[in-house]
């Protein structure tokens, strides 16, 4: 490692390692995964990485507690703090833990905050006195909604955004330009391994297999999927091939239930793979020939945050099929299958791709290059070690 301080990433972070210590089935999601991904980068360019993760744990039943702990996960070293099985007092633990590390960093470390929860508080009030503020990373920037959920998300951020450093780490330029920060470092992702090959084509004889996971809301296009199936199942043909959708998604996936449950003798089939754990997910992955990003264009959730699966998709040699959000054409111009919100258009794409196993090979050729020379974890790590260290990284909007 250099000479430089520490790094230490803070954040309500669960890990399948983390699952297997508390509660199985622990849901973990690509943004953990991607955290994970930024610390083990930034560790592979000789920077003294730590992830410090305050588990969020499901509610409900007698109250348990578990301990804190320390492992090593995906090339990251992760610390695990103290967590309760009961939410606002596992809030307040974590806000306990956070300020008890955060007394511990040094002059010269660095602290990131991974978001802006309410639950960081007490900790950046005590960076920011000490006179070494943490610094903010952006995943989600906050929205107009007028749920409790959103108006304690924009209290939170009003009060953490002052007590962190003006520049940010970001997940898309547009977070940076919302944020109105003087200087901004943006992650997209991290792919899995510098100059990785290919992975091979998956067979093809039970026709095109389709992942479809993250966040499942009618924003994240789940209406607009269930649309196109529709579509899809009125004009089958008997020379179509088959596609088969699996749905590893969390949230609302009602409508995709039914149409599960209603294939009857249609070839064109979905499949419920929620609750899987890492193991089982990477098979589904390995499965697969193309990933769905749908969040649709001019709403919250597509004009705030970055789909962070396209990286993974694509990074994983499947071919992506995305609509027009945030920084992703900007990214994979001429390398994905671009669509809108209109269910027709996703699915003629769909077809095509089922009848055409050379355009779905040039798309996975093209994005899985295309994601490697932008996202790989040496590119990442350089990025954000000098960002840290200097305040302004090479390639800062």
């Amino acid at each position: 490692m250099n000479r430089r301080g520490r790094v230490f990433f803070l954040g309500p972070i669960n890990t399948s390692r983390m699952a297997a210590a508390t509660v199985p089935g622990l849901l973990v999601g690509a943004a953990s995964r991607k955290v994970l991904s930024m610390v083990s980068a930034l560790r592979g360019v000789g920077r003294a990485a730590h992830l410090i993760a305050a588990p969020v744990l499901p509610a409900g039943g007698r109250l348990r507690r578990f301990a804190g702990g320390t492992h090593r996960e995906g090339g990251a070293s992760v610390i695990r703090l103290p967590a309760l099985t009961h939410g606002p007092l596992n809030r307040l633990l974590a806000a306990w833990s956070y300020l008890a590390f955060c007394l511990r960093v040094r002059r010269d470390d660095a602290v990131v905050l991974y978001n802006f929860y309410p639950e960081f508080l007490p900790a950046a009030l005590l960076l920011r006195l000490r006179g070494r503020p943490a610094v903010l990373d952006i995943e989600d920037f906050p929205n107009d909604r007028t749920d409790w959920r959103e108006r304690v998300g924009r209290w939170s951020y009003r009060l953490v955004r002052p007590l962190c450093r003006p520049g940010i780490l970001a997940a898309s330029t547009q977070i940076v330009r919302l944020s109105r920060a003087p200087e901004g470092c943006v992650v997209h992702g991290v792919a899995l391994a510098d100059g990785g090959a290919l992975p091979p084509m998956p067979p093809c004889d039970a026709g095109l297999q389709i992942l479809f996971g993250g966040s499942m809301h009618p924003e994240t296009g789940v209406d607009l999927l269930a649309e196109a199936v529709r579509i899809l199942r009125r004009t089958e043909t008997a020379e179509r091939p088959p596609i088969v959708i699996h749905v590893t998604g969390f949230g609302d996936i009602g409508p995709l239930v039914g149409l599960a449950d209603d294939a009857g003798a249609s070839r064109i089939r979905i499949r419920i793979a929620q609750g899987l754990d890492l193991d089982g997910y990477r098979k589904v992955l390995a499965a697969c020939h193309c990933g769905l990003s749908l969040k649709l264009p001019r709403t919250v959730m597509g004009d705030t945050t970055f789909p962070s699966k396209v990286i993974e998709i694509a990074a994983n040699g499947l071919a992506l099929v995305s609509t027009a959000v945030s920084d992703v054409p900007d990214i994979y111009a001429g390398a994905a299958a671009f669509v809108d919100d209109d269910p027709a258009t996703l699915a003629a794409r769909l077809a095509a791709l089922a009848a055409d196993r050379g355009l779905l090979e040039d798309l996975r050729r093209k994005g899985h290059a295309r994601t490697l020379a932008h996202c790989s974890p040496a590119a990442v790590g350089a990025r954000l070690d000098a960002f840290l260290a200097r305040g302004r990284g090479p390639e800062c909007a």
